[in-house]
């Protein structure tokens, strides 16, 4: 009953990228230029049938990919008929390329709430004992090679990031970056295709 539609940006991995790429992963899911804050974002998406939004970072390798998904109803259980997907790539898209920018950058306040929740996720690692130990083993094996940074990112990087240097960032990632694009579900493949490609 549920389809899902992924946007990967896939970049070498590094301290200093993976930082960014955590930040601009949260922040895209803050808001955006016609629902700036999370409450009309979500109400935007309780309007496409309940679609669920979410983001994340994962390090594949010696790359970083940083994600943003929408998972939302098939088109076959819409009470009116209405094109779900259709809806659906609107408000991704509106995500991922329109975000909200006061000022032409990325909200400074935004930036620096989201930084200080990664700031704490990253010294929190070291409660979930496993996790913590699995890192540190990859630190310590890895210590000269891109592997052993952490997929969340460095503190040091992160304490660094203000939000106009993000909004450079998150240019020079859409004129540069690798992009991938999953579909899971039944969808019109042509028409997705074509939608997709209209994007810069």
């Amino acid at each position: 009953k549920t389809n899902y539609i992924t946007f990967y940006f896939v970049s070498p991995l590094d301290g200093k990228r993976a930082s960014y790429n955590t930040l601009l992963s949260r922040v895209l899911t803050r808001g955006t230029a016609n629902f700036p804050t999370q409450i009309k974002l979500n109400r935007a998406l309780d309007e496409i049938y309940d679609a669920s939004l979410s983001s994340d970072c994962v390090k594949v390798g010696e790359w970083h990919a940083l994600s943003v998904s929408l998972a939302l109803l098939d088109n076959a259980f819409a009470l009116q008929g209405e094109d779900i997907t259709s809806k659906g790539l609107d408000l991704l898209e509106e995500v991922i390329f329109r975000p909200y920018l006061p000022d032409g950058i990325f909200s400074e306040e935004y930036v620096m709430g989201e930084k200080k929740m990664a700031l704490l996720e990253i010294d929190s690692l070291v409660n979930n004992k496993a996790r913590y130990a699995r890192q540190r083993m990859i630190e310590c094996m890895c210590e000269k090679e891109s592997y052993s940074t952490c997929a969340l990112g460095e503190k040091r990087e992160l304490k660094k990031i203000r939000a106009k240097d993000l909004f450079a960032y998150y240019k020079n990632l859409l004129s540069t970056g690798k992009i991938e694009i999953f579909f899971v579900g039944r969808f019109d493949q042509d028409a997705v295709e074509k939608r997709v490609e209209k994007q810069p």
